[in-house]
């Protein structure tokens, strides 16, 4: 059910053609939504900074590793309810412990009482955890199907008016540092485009999506951050108009304000490593404004991933529904994308801080640098958000 179609994504001023994948055929963009809405910020991320740091380049996440690990390794704190967060705790718990059984110790009842300390970022007592930042609350989403998903949209739209569900219909949104945001997704069975019900299913999930994103004044959300596990994401425009072009030459534009949804998108092709483009971004799963971090994503990419165009009304079985699409974007869309492409493998943002000490604080308590290398395996998880897989494509590149 594919059909060879290419998108050319119009990001800012910046307009890349696939056709003709050059590094030279693009323009830096500066162009970007209006920046506020009262005191709050509109859109995560903005324009690349003139004076970037040194990229890591091949040796991304393995340099200052020794540091971060001597940094962190007696790093520790007290976390109301569950104990202390931090490797060195653990290992001393353990050591204590081993050396109680040696000297036949009979364990007390004020020890089997001790909580265990934090040593992992998935811990589910990490679930719906109060911060010391004001306003801030952790949320604990369950890992949902689709399927699920749909059935509890569905029973909320119950209580919803019909004439107001198109903007009302929204979906829970997780905060770091629920665990649900370090899994992975699975990928939408093509099946789910052939069957009429399943595609409704689909249909109302993503608008929920679409909803859930523009509520929270985010240029793109997805699933996974809502608990879906699902690749599923939604992406607004820079530019509200989109040139698609057919394998046989022909195109149209498609000029709507419904955004743009990638099911299952995947990257085919990316720009060299030496010309990486610089961002500071922010995320609707962290505190904002207030936490911001700088980073790296490829100048251009092109990428595959299957449609889900035009309206979303039950029962509409759309001929550009689950067909294969490619499309090469830079500039501010491709950041977008990329950004959320990152959620479907469970990377955050704060994976790719080279230090630590840049996440926030609250009066000298540095409880999200501690939770976030609880494990000691930052530096690797920084490795792993850097690192550029690319899947085969199927279409012409």
């Amino acid at each position: 059910m594919k059909t060879h179609s290419t998108l050319v994504a119009m990001a800012g001023v910046t307009c890349v053609d696939c056709f003709n994948f050059k590094a030279g055929n693009t323009s830096s963009s500066t162009s970007r939504r209006p920046a506020e809405r009262g005191s709050e910020a509109i859109m995560p991320s903005i324009s690349p900074v003139t004076t970037p740091p040194d990229y890591p380049h091949h040796a991304v996440g393995l340099h200052r590793r020794d540091i971060l690990n001597a940094l962190f390794i007696g790093g520790s704190f007290t976390l109301p309810g569950f104990g202390t967060v931090g490797r060195a705790n653990a290992a001393a718990a353990s050591s204590k412990k081993a050396t109680s059984k040696k000297k036949g110790d009979a364990t007390t009842d004020e020890e089997k009482k001790k909580p265990l300390p934090i040593t992992s970022i998935t811990d589910p007592r990490l679930k719906n955890l109060a911060t010391p930042i004001e306003g801030w609350q952790g949320t604990g989403l369950p890992n949902k199907s689709l399927s699920e998903a749909y059935q509890e949209l569905d029973t909320y739209k119950t209580f919803i008016s019909k004439d107001t569900q198109s903007e009302q219909l929204v979906l829970p949104l997780a905060r770091w540092p629920d665990p649900i945001l370090r899994k992975s997704t699975k990928k939408v069975p093509m099946s789910v485009f052939d069957d009429r019900s399943k595609l409704d299913e689909l249909k109302l999930l993503a608008k929920a999506l679409r909803n859930t994103a523009r509520r929270e004044n985010s240029a793109g959300l997805a699933a996974r951050q809502c608990g879906i596990d699902a690749s599923i994401l939604f992406v607004e425009r820079v530019d509200p108009e989109v040139q698609r072009r057919t394998s046989d030459g022909e195109g149209d534009v498609l000029e709507d304000n419904e955004g743009l949804f990638l099911v299952n998108p995947r990257v085919v092709q990316r720009s060299p490593e030496d010309e990486m483009s610089y961002w500071k971004e922010d995320c609707s799963a962290f505190p904002r404004p207030g936490f911001t971090v700088p980073l790296y994503r490829d100048r251009i990419v092109t990428i595959e991933f299957e449609q889900l165009l035009s309206s979303l009304n039950s029962g509409n079985m759309n001929k550009v529904d689950g067909k294969t699409a490619q499309m090469t974007v830079a500039g501010e869309l491709g950041r977008r994308i990329l950004h959320e492409m990152d959620h479907d493998r469970g990377v955050l943002v704060a994976d790719y801080l080279e230090s630590l000490d840049e996440m926030l604080s609250v009066d000298g308590n540095p409880f999200m640098m501690l939770i976030e290398n609880c494990d000691g395996k930052h530096a690797q998880r920084r490795e792993r958000a850097y690192s550029r897989p690319l899947e085969k494509a199927t279409l012409l590149v």
